[in-house]
């Protein structure tokens, strides 16, 4: 009598025990390296817009923003950042609004969040580039400032992200441990 080949109902059910247990242990970890990749992406983008309004400001001699927009195409007050624009004041009155040419248009994504510091809260809400290619604050002083991307978790530690402008125009990013919340 031959035997037919196969998997008899125990070794099934052994298999996926198995597989249940090691995705068990896997997933932990992947939801660290998705949220450490949202972060990345929402700070990858800021950096990217200012560094645009950086080189714009100088190439077209004009004033160049990075600022919070509710409609994406003027600049708006408000702490949380969700939507940010980078404007060329076109018009030349430096309120970056209506006839203002738009460069680009970001955003980020739940549950990554953006606030920025009082510096830029105090400079009208944005971080302003002049044609030589340096940022002031509102005293008329080289901008220093900055701006956290945060995702409300404990998985990675590391949950923020922070954007320094300093001197006016270096760019640098850092981490730093928020306790699983956001500022």
């Amino acid at each position: 009598m031959s035997r037919s080949g196969g998997f008899t109902l125990i070794e099934l059910l052994v298999a996926v025990a198995l597989l249940a247990i090691v995705i068990g242990l896997a997933v932990p970890s992947f939801i660290g390296i998705i949220n450490g990749n949202r972060l990345a992406s929402g700070v990858n983008e800021m950096v990217a817009a200012v560094q645009t309004a950086r080189m714009e400001a100088v190439r077209q001699n004009r004033r160049v923003a990075v600022c919070r927009s509710a409609d994406n195409a003027t600049c708006s007050a408000g702490a949380q950042w969700q939507s940010w624009i980078t404007i060329i004041d076109s018009s030349g009155n430096g309120a970056f609004g209506a006839g203002d040419t738009v460069l680009r248009v970001s955003n980020a994504e739940a549950p990554v969040q953006v606030t920025v510091g009082n510096t830029i809260s105090a400079n009208n809400n944005s971080i302003v580039f002049r044609p030589d290619g340096l940022a002031y604050d509102a005293n008329n002083a080289l901008l220093v400032g900055a701006v956290t991307v945060c995702i409300p978790t404990d998985k990675p530690a590391m949950n923020r992200r922070i954007l320094n402008v300093a001197a006016g125009s270096r760019v640098s990013t850092s981490q730093a441990n928020g306790a699983g919340a956001c500022p």
